[in-house]
C-alpha cells in the first residue's frame, strides 16, 4: 500500500534497529473503551497493559488525564498551551527527540497523541506502522514492568 506520507511512519524493524539511539522516545498512548450501556463508554488508560508488555524502553502518555483539559465536561478535550507543554515536558520529549508512537489498543490513540504534539509545535514524530501488534507478529522483544523518561525541556508553537 502507497502512503501519502509514508516519513509519518515506521516499521517495526526499522525501529527494532533504533532502540538505542539516544535522541529516540518511544511511547504507548493506549486507552480502552468499553461500553457501558446505552451509548455509553467506560474510559480507562492503557496504563496497566502497558505495564504488562511494552516495547523496550518505551513509557507510557496518559492521554485520558496528563494530555487532556480534564476540567471540561467533554472527554480528550486540548489542554491550554501551557498544560500541553508542561505534560510533554513531563513525559520526557524536547524538540530534539525522534517520538515514535503506538498504543497497546486501538491505533487512535497513537495518532491522537501524534496530532497533540504536532499541534504543540513537534516536527519529528512518526507512527508505529501495524501498532503493538505488528511489533509482536514480528517476535520482537517485549518487556513488563514500568518505565518513563525523565522530563524534557520543550517550548510549545502551537
Amino acid at each position: 500500500m502507497d502512503y501519502a506520507h509514508p516519513e509519518m511512519l515506521i516499521d517495526c524493524q526499522a525501529l527494532h534497529q533504533q532502540l538505542e539511539a539516544p535522541q529516540l522516545r518511544i511511547f504507548d498512548c493506549a486507552v480502552f473503551l468499553t461500553p457501558s450501556g446505552n451509548g455509553q463508554y467506560q474510559i480507562d488508560s492503557g496504563h496497566a497493559s502497558f505495564v504488562k508488555a511494552h516495547i523496550p524502553g518505551a513509557g507510557f502518555i496518559d492521554l485520558k488525564q496528563a494530555w487532556a483539559d480534564t476540567n471540561s465536561d467533554l472527554n480528550f478535550t486540548l489542554p491550554e498551551v501551557d498544560a500541553l507543554q508542561q505534560a510533554i515536558r513531563a513525559s520526557g520529549i524536547s524538540a530534539e527527540h525522534d517520538v515514535v508512537l503506538y498504543s497497546s489498543g486501538h491505533l487512535m490513540w497513537a495518532t491522537r497523541a501524534w496530532w497533540l504534539l504536532h499541534y504543540a509545535g513537534h516536527q519529528r514524530i512518526r507512527i508505529l506502522n501495524g501498532n503493538l501488534n505488528a511489533w509482536r507478529e514480528a517476535g520482537l522483544p517485549l518487556v513488563a514492568g514500568d518505565s518513563a523518561y525523565p522530563p524534557a525541556s520543550f517550548a510549545a508553537t502551537p
